[in-house]
């Protein structure tokens, strides 16, 4: 009587439900936490068929036979069951079939377990994996998983091969180093951090070896993970080439933006000067035929001074010699007044705006001694050697006249520096 109350008590108090049923599959025994999974009292669910009351209605077809073929040996199995009010429920079923004093099977000892929301938590962590999965190999950044010790690549998805332009079956062995430069694999080993799991670490541009040889520039985001028991190294890598062949183009444009705004405050500041400059040239270049003009009516009459009186001294010269060089002298200062104005001429036009684009009219042969002329001070302080060969009879061409004169310009000072 004692070990009977014992396991009455036992069974009343159980976490798992106890279900006992005959060999026509009708309940004989039916525990509290039977009475709480599937919610039947046990004054319900004593006599009825098992399948009555736990089984869904939409899989009661022909199931007394397999619950009778339940009855031939001990198994553990999980069902779709279905409480009172209609919930359904994943159970775990542990079945041991029992005999009568004959020899046959009397009936069937089940205890059973409520594993609903252990079962909903594998599905959501599978449905999470699969998630992760498909973002994983879905998305357009290349990402690669790294041993963190050997640095031998665990996994790398669809957008990770096709970057670094291999097959699945070549990841195996291969290592960061395979496809990242020396240097770059230092500097990138020199960002990880195994004292600071929390932190991440960049690259901000670095090329990247694809398989056939070519590289492509690329910016690697890394972070060490905790992974089934192990610390890897996550890396999401973005082909950046083009942001960088862009970055260059803006940078080309600022320059010329640059080179623009000097060249127009060039231009301001050369027809400053030429109107500064010319001013006092106009005097020279008057004033220089006035005195050529006098020179020539007192020449006249020094040379009678001196047909009646000797030579004599002028500045410090022979009258003599002053003749012969007197006219070259008003020739140099003309000259040098005209080549002046030539000068803030050539000036003007080469920072004046060339609104013909390609399709204006020039003069290579005006174009070659607008270039000499100013570059005048830098030749004759570099070379003793130079002079213009021009060919006669050249035709207009069409073109920038601008630009021809700048190459003219450019070739000059690379000749002489």
């Amino acid at each position: 009587m004692k070990e009977h109350r014992e396991l009455s008590f036992l069974i009343d108090h159980m976490p798992l439900a106890y279900v006992v049923w005959d060999a026509e599959c009708r309940i004989t025994e039916w525990n509290p936490a039977a009475e709480r999974i599937f919610g039947w009292p046990a004054g319900e669910a004593l006599g009825r068929h098992v399948w009555e009351l736990i089984v869904p209605p939409d899989m009661r077809g022909s199931v007394g036979a397999a619950w009778k073929e339940a009855l031939d040996t001990a198994s553990c199995t999980v069902h779709d069951n279905v409480r009172k009010d209609g919930t359904r429920l994943i159970c775990e079923w542990y079945n041991t079939p029992f005999l009568d004093p004959a020899g046959g099977i009397a009936g069937c000892i089940s205890m059973i377990q409520d594993i609903t929301e252990r079962k909903r938590a594998e599905q959501a962590l599978r449905d999470s994996e699969d998630h992760v999965r498909q973002f994983f190999e879905e998305t357009s950044d290349a990402i690669v998983l790294f041993r963190i010790r050997t640095l031998t690549i665990i996994d790398a998805n669809p957008a990770a091969l096709q970057l670094i332009g291999i097959a699945r079956e070549e990841l195996a062995g291969l290592k960061l180093e395979d496809f990242i430069p020396p240097q770059v694999f230092q500097d990138f080993i020199g960002k990880v951090r195994l004292d600071d799991h929390s932190r991440e670490f960049i690259l901000e541009k670095a090329n990247c070896l694809r398989k056939d040889g070519s590289t492509v520039v690329v910016s690697i985001l890394g972070k060490i993970l905790h992974l089934r028991n192990e610390y890897i190294i996550f890396c999401s890598i973005r082909d950046v080439s083009e942001k960088v062949r862009l970055q260059g183009e803006i940078q080309a444009t600022q320059a010329k933006l640059i080179h623009a705004n000097k060249m127009t405050s060039l231009g301001m500041l050369v027809s400053s000067m030429a109107h500064e400059i010319n001013n006092p040239n106009q005097y020279i270049s008057v004033n220089a035929m006035m005195l050529a003009d006098v020179w020539r009516d007192a020449a006249a009459i020094l040379r009678r001074y001196r047909e009646e009186n000797g030579d004599f001294s002028i500045g410090g010269l022979q009258f003599g010699e002053i003749e012969e060089l007197a006219p070259r002298l008003f020739s140099g200062i003309s000259e040098g007044s005209r080549r002046i104005n030539a000068i803030i001429n050539d000036m003007r036009d080469f920072v004046k705006e060339d609104k013909s684009g390609r399709r204006g009219i020039i003069d290579i042969n005006r174009l070659v001694n607008s270039a000499a002329s100013i570059l005048w001070h830098h030749i004759h302080k570099h070379t003793d050697n130079f002079r213009v060969e021009l060919q006669d009879g050249l035709s207009p061409v069409r073109g920038n006249g601008q630009q021809i004169e700048q190459v003219i310009i450019n070739l000059i000072m690379n000749a002489l520096q």
